[in-house]
């Protein structure tokens, strides 16, 4: 892989030249704080039992039972992984997009063809320590534009779904310790692309919003829901983070060409202009302070992995190439490691990166994409395939220093 270190943002990061001088050279700084316009937005809550719908395994957990006197590595876990989930309960070849709580005690996925009278429906199925469930309601269809995804609270505790019901679609957050489900809905249509935050109080997405792209943010804990993005009939849109109370949205948007990533205040009414207009924003990561990120994109020729400090108010590249480019860029809570997807035409492989050591730590089998860091970085979930272990998620123990 040939390194490029001075990937160019121009604008927010100033123009930058290739060279071969240390990535931490090549830091610029961000523009200041720029007038948003931030509209709140009618919201409706409606809350009902969450009635759990659940699985029997197929073998028990954990199989094998450890000896005596061992202390498996993870709830349930013995060996030194990795651990297929589901244990063979389903046919795992379908999961997509693994979700790990912060102490990875937790994981959901996305899986197709656990409803016999309709196998082309995906659930949602929730791995807890040793209990395995689904959601009963299937989530809506990827063919709708914005597609349809779903997202995990760092504690674990509740998830966010969209399902189609009354001829359009919705977001649903479930939150599993209080056994409840709460449907939004509100001035917007077609919601996608939900993200939850840290603590119970909000959720963004994508939506219309009078007939024209936007993003919403939603306040749980208030009732309060804002457009903290609202683009043109054509407007490419989507959420990467929201802060703790919703008031912070992590997002990308084009206003010309290309995909620029912004942090909007909703509560102050203005964004912050992380990427310049020279770059591409491929994917993007915000911390749970919401004083830092990471995002990947591609300049001309060139592709590289960015890391934004919010409160010094720079960015920089740390690692960068013109053979290969790089997507689904994700933080953990220490800041330290940075977890992305290097690709090279068809090749996919998923890398984490030491920001300290400046090196990378740690990379999965090359069969192993669509990756998520727990939030202690302890643990990695990713759906593998083509590979000797068999078909569907598995879970990974990153190694300590």
């Amino acid at each position: 892989m040939k390194t490029v270190t001075g990937i160019a943002l121009a604008a927010a990061l100033g123009m930058l030249t290739f060279t071969s001088a240390p990535p931490e050279a090549h830091a610029a700084k961000l523009q200041g704080p720029q007038e948003a316009t931030v509209g709140d937005l009618p919201v409706t809550l409606a809350e009902e039992p969450y009635f759990i719908d659940p699985m029997k395994r197929a073998a028990a957990w954990p199989n094998p039972p450890p000896a005596e006197g061992e202390e498996p590595p993870l709830p349930g876990r013995v060996g030194e992984g990795p651990w297929r989930l589901y244990e063979g309960t389903f046919d795992a070849e379908s999961c997509r997009s693994p979700r790990l709580s912060s102490d990875g005690t937790v994981l959901l996925s996305i899986c197709r063809g656990l409803d016999p009278s309709r196998p082309g429906d995906e659930h949602v199925v929730l791995l807890q320590e040793s209990r395995l469930h689904r959601y009963a309601n299937p989530i809506a269809p990827l063919d709708v534009p914005g597609g349809a995804t779903v997202d995990l609270s760092q504690d674990g505790n509740r998830f966010a779904v969209v399902i189609e019901e009354g001829g359009g679609r919705s977001i649903h957050i479930i939150n599993l310790e209080t056994r409840t489900d709460t449907r939004i809905s509100g001035g917007w249509r077609s919601p996608g692309n939900p993200v939850l935050s840290p603590d119970v109080g909000a959720v963004a997405f994508t939506a219309e919003v009078a007939g024209r792209p936007a993003v919403v943010a939603v306040s749980i804990e208030d009732q309060k829901a804002w457009t903290a993005w609202h683009g043109g009939r054509r407007s490419r849109l989507a959420v990467f983070g929201v802060a703790a109370g919703g008031k912070r949205v992590l997002l990308s948007a084009n206003r010309t060409t290309v995909d620029q990533l912004f942090l909007v205040d909703v509560g102050r009414n203005v964004y912050h202009d992380l990427s310049g207009d020279a770059g591409n924003v491929t994917s993007a990561s915000l911390h749970e302070s919401s004083e830092a990120a990471v995002f990947t994109a591609t300049i001309g020729g060139a592709c590289g992995v960015f890391w934004v400090d919010l409160q010094g108010r720079k960015a920089k590249d740390f690692v960068g190439s013109v053979d290969t480019c790089y997507a689904n860029a994700s933080l953990e809570e220490t800041r330290r490691y940075v977890m992305y997807e290097v690709t090279k035409g068809e090749e996919r492989t998923v890398q984490v990166y030491d920001r300290k050591k400046k090196k990378v730590k740690q990379e999965m089998p090359p069969t192993c994409q669509d990756a998520t860091f727990s939030g202690d970085g302890r643990m990695t979930a990713a759906r593998c395939q083509h590979n000797t272990w068999g078909w569907g998620i598995y879970l990974f123990l990153n190694p300590e220093e």
